[in-house]
């Protein structure tokens, strides 16, 4: 704020001893030089077609007020949504008073210059305020403080035009003070209950912490007794899986004797893999298995390839 509101002081701080040469470089076009009873008054057309007023007391302004007319002019070179058509300034012993009439304020898709037939009234000492009405619904809302950013101000003056009548409550003493009262009321309330459900909560949180601790135990004794089954089982499966696997060995073996009842075993090695490429390629048939485990140095007969399909994976052509 401090950087806006030193940065045009030069703009207009010095206007009261500048000749209109002077007016001209700092972008001003001096109109006119009037009094009014004890006030001195400049018109200057601004940059933006702005016309601007300063009345002050005396000949000159004074170093002070010469300070904040600069940084009432640098905030208003700020605005982006806020574009005046006129300005008008009035140095009093302790502060400034200006009176922006605007030529527009579009904000969020509304024109906010209609709800203010009378400008916007501000004061300027070492920081700006703001204290005016706007007229909605046929209500008058005044809209007062200090001013820090012009959208925050925008957005102060849209939630009074979109609900009226809650900027009014928001705004009444005698309502935030029911409403603070009527929290108050309650949080007693809700710390009453509090109290009796924290004393019922203890109580049950002594029964739930017993309950635990017995549940806790019977817990480890069935997780004990479930991973003892656990590994029964597996040492089960296993064992019936080795048989189950010696079974169809013996089934190939006694599928596999020669013309006099001679027993051929079978490669351990050839089975194994011919199980594996079943397994990685479903559709793979017997004569390419004999083809792929020729390619791979395995010699197993067509009978074996076939015993295999047939034991392993119920194919039989």
């Amino acid at each position: 704020m401090k950087k806006i509101v030193w940065s045009l002081i030069l703009f207009i701080g010095i206007i009261a001893s500048l000749s209109s040469q002077d007016y001209a470089s700092f972008g001003l076009e001096f109109r006119s030089q009037s009094k009014e009873g004890p006030y001195t008054v400049y018109q200057f057309r601004a940059p933006g077609n702005i016309d601007l007023s300063v009345s002050f007391k005396g000949a000159e302004l004074r170093e002070t007020d010469r300070e904040r007319l600069q940084g009432i002019l640098s905030i208003y070179k700020t605005f982006k949504v806020l574009l005046p058509s006129s300005v008008r300034v009035i140095f009093t012993d302790e502060r400034a008073e200006i009176l922006v009439v605007p030529r527009s304020f579009q904000y969020k898709d509304r024109d906010l210059s209609i709800y203010m037939p009378s400008g916007i009234q501000f004061f300027y000492t070492d920081f700006l305020e703001f204290d005016f009405r706007i007229v909605v619904q046929n209500l008058f809302l005044r809209i007062k403080g200090q001013f820090f950013k012009e959208e925050e101000f925008a957005e102060k003056i849209l939630a009074a035009v979109l609900n009226p009548y809650a900027y009014i409550q928001s705004q009444d003493p005698e309502y935030i003070l029911k409403r603070f009262q009527d929290i108050e009321g309650r949080m007693d309330r809700l710390l009453h209950e509090g109290e009796k459900i924290s004393t019922r909560l203890g109580e049950d949180v002594q029964e739930i912490r017993a309950l635990v601790g017995s549940l806790k135990q019977e817990v480890q004794q069935g997780f004990q007794k479930a991973l003892q089954n656990q590994q029964s089982l597996e040492k089960r499966v296993s064992d019936l899986s080795e048989e189950f696997q010696l079974l169809r060995y013996a089934l190939l073996v006694l599928n596999n004797r020669g013309f006099f009842g001679t027993i051929r075993l079978p490669s351990e090695t050839g089975i194994s893999r011919l199980v594996e490429l079943k397994k990685q390629q479903p559709k793979l048939t017997m004569d390419e298995a004999r083809v792929k485990l020729k390619a791979e140095g395995i010699e197993m007969t067509s009978k074996e390839v076939f015993l295999v399909f047939s034991v392993y994976f119920n194919e039989f052509q």
